[in-house]
């Protein structure tokens, strides 16, 4: 898979524009918010967000390096076959966009700010 772009839409007036590539895609040492997805294989179909995450360096963090990511397993089981990333430098602004997009999109990884996820975990 090349690297192409996911839009995500955003609380503020302009979506988000997430890099979208392979999971085995190495984004480098940049900081910034991440989706694990499982990409449909029906043409024009939106990929199912698994986890969204946010790093201060990508090369340890979403990359395919990184195989201790907590929700890695969970995340392969689902289908997991994509990443998408978006630069974003200062650390307040990455809790800030991974906060909402978690409570927006509510990613079955995810357990914080997740107003669903007792529907996948239990305590």
């Amino acid at each position: 898979m090349t690297v192409t772009s996911l839009t995500v839409p955003s609380r503020e007036l302009s979506p988000y524009v997430f890099s979208l590539a392979d999971k085995s895609h190495d984004f480098g040492k940049r900081a910034g918010v991440y989706i694990l997805v499982a990409s449909s294989i029906w043409p024009n179909s939106p990929p199912t967000v698994l986890y969204v995450g946010m790093t201060e360096d990508a090369s340890s963090r979403p990359s395919p390096n990184a195989f201790g990511h907590e929700k890695r397993q969970a995340a392969e089981r689902l289908g997991f076959n994509a990443i998408a990333f978006l630069d974003v430098w200062n650390k307040q602004d990455r809790l800030s966009i991974e906060k909402q997009l978690i409570e927006d999109l509510n990613p079955p990884l995810n357990i914080q700010h997740n107003a669903l996820s007792s529907l996948f975990y239990s305590n």
